[in-house]
């Protein structure tokens, strides 16, 4: 067996003897009452529960009501929402009960619960799709037929069993949510939809293409010619940059950004380091007792200290938006970040003007690649690393130097998916009205995908085209149409006018590229929990 899975499953068993300690007791009246489960919703069942033989082949690992799009879903007892969220592109939601057993309500058109939520019987889980997928579960992770409870034939006793308040993960229960989701036939080619989902069909085509005709006109009324010069910024500014996820103070493609084209003297482009103050720049040496740019603390950080939280990063670079401000009083702050590190940045400004802290001299955000709607090759790694067979593979991987820097047991990764509550708690929340905020994406980057580079609250949102390649992602920092957009973000003009068919091109290609990624992310993951 090889080293690091076993050491994966040494760890697995001591969490479960460590969890055999805690012993949650169904509440049983002196008359022996038990709790009582519900329907979650009225309507026929269309498939039965069909448990298979072996746990990697398929079956009904629960039962199939018939539903009506939108129809609630309610809670068949009372309990703990275990998880609430996406598991493989669908909706799920998992809750803990007093009696030891744990009730699933898949494929749902929305989820009205969050993780943690206390619920009662009949309270709303969220609301159904086209049908809904009900298990039970007892403490042991053993599939129970859900007509056998609801019919009071079950028999209660007293498991085993963590609960939330005794750190039970929700990965575990994504596990497990893989295994129904492998049932339902969610593999590749019922995923493949979601790869082409732009124009699935005749009559959704024409929708499509009327809505972006719109939008085309409305992006055609306040753009700049392509032959138009940039406006020049006027006066002194700072740059504040930031590199991003598994970067080191070394050299970076953030790094790379011709700061002084931009119009910024060397001595005004600040480098944020991921352990606190500013990176080392060998051009303009360290003061220390300097009152200005050059006095600020210099510490190297590495690929690792990237990876940290994504909120402990923010705060660093908060602190240091502000130490800027503070050294050098009315000089316009322009914060400049590639990747992950247009999320710090985001994160950063947002907490700091929560906090009455965010200097009125930061004029601008402008983020390269930055995936604020999250990234689907982060999602993937999620949902492989949530299966015992894809933890032990990444972590293989990991431990051989095939990811490095990258290490997915580290906060940063699984903040940055798709489904990361950290991006949710800030997407769309908008800026102060004195900091003007731009994003933007490459037509064709296969690390961050365009279009989940957007954000609802930025002023602008732009996608570039810097050719088709493995290496546009780190190629924005240097490339002339993403330093063009840049530069008149940073002059307050206009986007660059495109042609029609590049802004179809600009929504085509990374619909296609993230669709890929995700029918790749969750086809590998279903079958790594199926083989659990």
């Amino acid at each position: 067996m090889p080293r690091t899975t076993a050491r994966t499953i040494g760890v697995l068993l001591l969490s479960v003897s460590l969890w055999s300690t805690v012993v949650l007791v169904a509440p049983v009246s002196a008359q022996g009452a038990r709790e009582r489960y519900s329907p979650p919703v009225e309507g026929p069942i269309v498939e039965r529960f069909d448990l298979p033989a072996e746990r990697w082949q398929p079956g009904n690992r629960g039962v199939d009501y018939a539903t009506a799009p939108g129809t609630p879903v309610h809670a068949a007892a009372g309990g703990t929402v275990l998880f609430a969220g996406d598991v493989a592109g669908s909706l799920h939601v998992t809750v803990a009960h007093p009696d030891g057993l744990r009730t699933s309500y898949s494929f749902l058109a929305a989820t009205s619960v969050v993780t943690g939520a206390e619920v009662r019987a009949g309270d709303q889980v969220g609301m159904a799709g086209d049908s809904l997928h009900f298990g039970v579960r007892d403490g042991h992770g053993n599939y129970l037929d859900p007509e056998d409870l609801l019919g009071g034939e079950l028999s209660h006793r007293p498991v085993l069993v963590p609960g939330t308040g005794e750190g039970a993960d929700p990965l575990v229960e994504r596990r497990h949510l893989l295994r129904v989701v492998w049932d339902a036939g969610a593999g590749a080619v019922g995923a493949f939809g979601d790869a082409v989902d732009l124009v699935p069909s005749v009559f959704d085509a024409s929708w499509w293409l009327a809505h972006t005709g719109v939008d085309y006109l409305r992006h055609r009324l306040d753009c700049t010619a392509p032959g138009v010069a940039v406006p020049s910024v006027q006066g002194r500014r700072i740059a504040v940059v930031v590199s991003g996820l598994g970067t080191a103070s070394e050299g970076n493609s953030a790094f790379e950004l011709p700061t002084e084209a931009l119009g910024y003297a060397p001595d005004d482009v600040v480098r944020f380091a991921y352990t606190g103050g500013r990176a080392p720049d060998q051009g303009h040496p360290h003061r220390p007792g300097d009152p200005g740019l050059a006095g600020i603390d210099v510490r190297p950080f590495d690929g690792v200290d990237s990876q940290q939280p994504l909120v402990v990063s923010a705060d660093e670079l908060a602190d240091l938006v502000g130490e800027v401000a503070r050294r050098e009083p009315g000089v316009p702050i322009d914060v400049l970040a590639h990747s992950q590190g247009g999320v710090v940045a985001r994160l950063a400004l947002d907490r700091a003007a929560d906090g009455d802290r965010l200097p009125e001299q930061v004029q601008n955000l402008v983020t390269l690649g930055s995936p604020h709607q999250g990234a689907d090759l982060a999602e993937a790694v999620v949902g492989l690393e949530a299966t015992l067979v894809g933890d032990g593979i990444l972590h293989e991987a990991v431990d051989a130097g095939f990811m490095a820097p990258l290490d997915p047991r580290r906060p940063a990764i699984a903040q940055l998916a798709t489904s990361s509550p950290v991006l949710a708690s800030v997407r769309n929340e908008p800026l102060p009205d004195h900091v003007r905020f731009t994003t933007v994406g490459a037509r064709f980057d296969l690390t961050v995908p365009a279009n989940r580079t957007a954000d609802g609250a930025a002023d602008r949102s732009v996608i570039v085209d810097p050719g088709l390649s493995f290496g546009a992602h780190g190629a924005l920092t240097t490339d002339p149409a993403a330093l063009r957009e840049v530069s008149l973000a940073l002059a307050g003009a206009a986007p660059t006018c495109e042609t029609f068919a590049d802004h179809v091109a600009d929504r085509v290609a990374p619909t296609v590229i993230g669709g890929t990624q995700r029918v790749a992310g969750d086809a590998l993951a279903a079958w790594a929990g199926a083989g659990t």
